[in-house]
């Protein structure tokens, strides 16, 4: 069972289905946490708590701590994991799933730190979800203790116009620092477990949706 304050920095963000300058309300329940933030076009910073550093406010530090119970999947939600990217013993491992309902975001990281050996990773989840929920798209992310890594993340999401899903990637580092060429090796490995979901709606198909909207 997640402990009752789960401390972590979490970007959400409401986007309008439509472009309008409106500032929306998302308020977001999980597990007993709720969290209002207001957008226009602007990201907006959600701090549920003070956050610190990898070793007590991250968020895979806050999910250890939890441990004790066997956290399984949500029902009807299968997680991919890409073939593991090494760069100078760098290891970049990208896992992704669909994600229909926000509220499962910390139950799959939860599954995903007890897997073998995620726990000892340098950064065991950053991640970003984004999903289409009554008509607006909202999303978060975290970096896990990655400065900025969250946010590359959720970018990655908007290019690649992907909805209703969570990708997170678990950094272990090998002794040799990649600089910001880092961020570049984790939206790799993101990318490659949307490959490998099938998450990734091909050019082709997003041409043939807008096509079709545009005659309705």
């Amino acid at each position: 069972m997640l402990p009752p304050r789960c401390l972590h920095r979490h970007v959400v963000t409401a986007l309008p289905s439509q472009s309008s300058d409106t500032v929306r309300r998302l308020s977001l329940l999980t597990h007993g946490l709720t969290s209002a933030c207001y957008r226009t076009r602007t990201h907006v910073a959600v701090s549920w708590a003070s956050v610190t550093r990898r070793h007590a406010g991250t968020i895979s530090a806050r999910l250890s701590q939890a441990g004790g119970v066997d956290k399984g999947l949500p029902d009807g939600i299968k997680v991919y994991e890409a073939e593991p990217l090494t760069v100078q013993k760098s290891v970049f491992v990208g896992r992704a799933c669909k994600l229909e309902d926000p509220s499962h975001v910390l139950d799959v990281l939860a599954w995903i730190m007890q897997q073998k050996g995620v726990e000892k990773a340098a950064h065991p989840i950053i991640y970003a979800w984004r999903c289409r929920v009554n008509g607006l798209v909202q999303q978060g992310d975290d970096d896990d203790g990655e400065t900025a890594a969250g946010d590359r993340l959720a970018r990655l999401l908007e290019l690649v116009e992907a909805e209703n899903v969570l990708v997170v990637v678990t950094r272990y580092f090998g002794g040799v620092k990649l600089g910001p060429s880092r961020f570049k090796y984790i939206s790799q490995a993101a990318r490659n477990a949307l490959d490998a979901g099938g998450l990734l709606q091909r050019q082709s198909e997003k041409a043939a949706t807008r096509s079709s909207k545009k005659r309705r």
